[in-house]
């Protein structure tokens, strides 16, 4: 079975948390996750854009960004 470069590179991350000990492994396992968040809604937001080029009503726009700033304000206060 082959495996991809982001699998490796996922193994080794995953390799490196589980040598440190539990409360630093807490937080560097959170701020990942903050930044892979972070990394998604970014990915998001630029389809969004080429959406409203292509004249996506912009009531669906403005639904759908509210709904990425709630979950990002939900990720952040828990």
């Amino acid at each position: 079975m082959r495996v991809g470069v982001g699998t490796r590179k996922t193994m080794m991350v995953e390799r490196l948390l589980n040598s440190l000990e539990g409360q630093r492994q807490f937080e560097i396992r959170m701020k990942i996750q903050i930044i892979l968040i972070k990394l998604f809604y970014e990915k998001l937001i630029r389809r969004l854009l080429i959406l409203k080029d292509e004249n996506i009503d912009l009531f669906y726009l403005r639904a759908i960004k509210k709904m990425i700033v709630s979950l990002l304000q939900f990720k952040r206060d828990n």
